[in-house]
């Protein structure tokens, strides 16, 4: 298989792969709002048909609200979707899901019309993953930025970075064919091709 063929395979599954992650953060979204949507009637509605006063009038038919908070068994937060003004859904509404000791370990939202995905370890405001409209990026366990994978300015590249989050090796396609950069240390390049 040549070179251009083993690019052009790469190419495609790169473009599968960024379609099918759109499939399933909207796919992921529906579901949310779907759960979301039941709790909610059945909050709302259940109580509310107890009683035959309740029954003449019927379940509310819209709810309208800028957060809706999930708590356990001992009234911690675990989830809360919301319409964000500040933080890192700023301007659009967020899904996250926090852990049994509340802190945020997954969030789906839409700041500023820019959908994204993330995943958090147990730090404090530090995503492990992050998936967006234009890539994908990873941090390691020391919350170093150490690979992405993405398409910017219509150029599909991936990025491999050290510890100290310098580029130390990259593959791009250009217009003119792939192109692969190792660097050293400082960032320079110390091979590239072609």
């Amino acid at each position: 298989m040549t070179i251009e063929e083993r690019l052009e395979n790469l190419e495609g599954e790169l473009t599968r792969a960024k379609r099918r992650n759109r499939w399933l953060v909207a796919a992921f979204g529906l579901g949310v709002l779907g759960l979301a949507g039941a709790w909610l009637t059945n909050e709302t509605a259940g109580p509310a048909l107890a009683g035959e006063a309740a029954k003449a009038t019927g379940p509310a038919q819209v709810i309208r609200a800028t957060a809706f908070v999930l708590v356990d068994d001992k009234g911690r937060e675990r989830g809360k979707f919301e319409m964000s003004k500040d933080g890192p859904a700023e301007g659009g509404p967020s899904l996250t899901l926090n852990d049994e000791k509340g802190k945020m370990r997954a969030m789906l939202a839409l700041p500023l019309g820019q959908p994204s995905l993330t995943l958090h370890d147990d730090k404090d405001n530090s995503y492990r993953v992050l998936l967006q409209e234009d890539g994908l990026f990873l941090r390691d366990k020391n919350d170093k930025l150490r690979a992405g994978l993405g398409v910017i300015s219509g150029q599909p590249q991936l990025v491999l970075d050290d510890e100290n989050e310098k580029p130390r090796a990259g593959l791009i396609v250009v217009k003119k064919g792939p192109l692969v950069r190792l660097n050293d240390e400082d960032g320079k390049t110390i091979w590239q091709a072609p």
